[in-house]
């Protein structure tokens, strides 16, 4: 009676220690999953970050070109000062994220750059950006939403701005193109290891 109470009290302590490792172990995997969970919170919202950085240099810098195209725009012939297309070829180069720059005049055509040659509609002021400035001349930069080049076979987004005339009169617009392709090699080396 003895031996099959103590092996009774041996199973169930058997019996309690399995089920106490068990429970260690449930515990050990739950902590260790919200762990990784949390670490693949942490990488991406760092990512989420980098990338936000990334891409706002891109449209930032081009701003800033197109800012100072705008600036130095000289609007008494409405034409573009020797100063103004020194400078767009200048920047060409070092915004090489940049498909292409131009400026467009108020009626839509095309007055320098390749802008027009990358775009789909015969008539530029037909897009949504060129209307938005001619329609509102606090736009500011007016990003456009992603249109597909039929002669660079890429996706672009259209970075553009309003030129106004001394008296504030609509005068038509600056604008740069960046191939999404671009802008996918850019953010592209973002390491999503931890």
């Amino acid at each position: 009676m003895k031996s099959k109470r103590f092996i009774l009290r041996l199973w169930f302590g058997v019996f309690l220690l399995n089920l106490l490792v068990a429970g260690w172990a449930v515990f050990i995997l739950n902590v260790s999953f919200r762990t990784h969970v949390e670490s693949a919170e942490i990488v991406t919202q760092n990512l989420a970050l980098m990338l936000e950085r990334e891409i706002s240099i891109i449209f930032a810098s081009t701003d800033l070109s197109l800012r100072s195209m705008v600036d130095d725009y000289d609007d008494k012939n409405h034409s573009l000062s020797n100063k103004w297309k020194s400078k767009l070829y200048r920047l060409k180069p070092i915004l090489q994220m940049l498909a292409d720059l131009g400026a467009i005049n108020a009626q839509g055509t095309l007055i320098w750059g390749g802008v027009a040659d990358a775009l789909i509609l015969e008539k530029i002021s037909d897009y949504d950006f060129f209307m938005r400035h001619r329609d509102q001349p606090n736009a500011g930069l007016v990003i456009s939403s992603p249109i597909y080049s039929h002669g660079t076979q890429q996706w672009l987004l259209v970075l553009s701005r309003r030129l106004n005339d001394s008296s504030g009169t609509f005068s038509g617009i600056v604008a740069a193109t960046i191939s999404l392709k671009i802008v996918t090699a850019q953010v592209g080396h973002l390491q999503t290891k931890p």
